[in-house]
């Protein structure tokens, strides 16, 4: 009778270990289980069980968060880009924490003509943004960390501007 209570305890004391991990949801389909410490605009910080370095992964890689207490909560939609011309989904990250936990899958750039364009500067950008994300979307990556963005003034006079956009894109796998 000893050994069947032992056991007994031992199994409700590694349950009650177990139900104290937390489980978060990747859109590469991994799962991992650690103990989540915060929830940030960025990131989504955690620990490993037995551990205490607190780790991070961006909100863009993350699906959901299941706690321990049963609740769950949803952090990012996945975004699928199939072709080219989903480009319009490809969202560019402000801040670099939000790429961590991504993979990158190159550098992209999207410029526009320089002198004689006849662009004004409100669209050389847009042109530029849209060249950028049609760049991501051609690598099958929905988003862009920004390296570096100039827009340029040329030829005096005659309304042209010029607008280049460089950055890493990045997908979930």
């Amino acid at each position: 009778m000893k050994p069947l209570t032992l056991l007994s305890i031992c199994l409700l004391l590694s349950s009650s270990v177990v139900a104290q991990i937390d489980s978060v949801y990747k859109h590469s389909g991994e799962v991992i289980a650690v103990n989540v410490k915060e929830v940030t605009s960025f990131a989504v910080k955690y620990t490993f069980p037995g551990e205490t370095v607190v780790q991070s992964i961006g909100k863009p890689a993350v699906e959901r968060v299941k706690y321990a207490s049963g609740r769950t909560e949803q952090v990012s939609e996945k975004i699928v880009i199939r072709t080219e011309f989903d480009f319009e989904k490809v969202q560019v990250l402000t801040h670099p924490d939000e790429a961590t936990g991504l993979v990158p899958k190159g550098e992209v750039e999207g410029k526009t003509a320089g002198f004689l364009s006849y662009q004004t500067a409100g669209t050389a950008k847009k042109a530029s943004m849209n060249r950028i994300r049609k760049a991501a979307a051609k690598l099958g990556a929905p988003f862009i960390l920004m390296i570096e963005t100039a827009n340029v003034g040329v030829g005096v006079g005659l309304g042209s501007a010029q607008s280049i956009r460089n950055g890493t894109a990045y997908s979930y796998k």
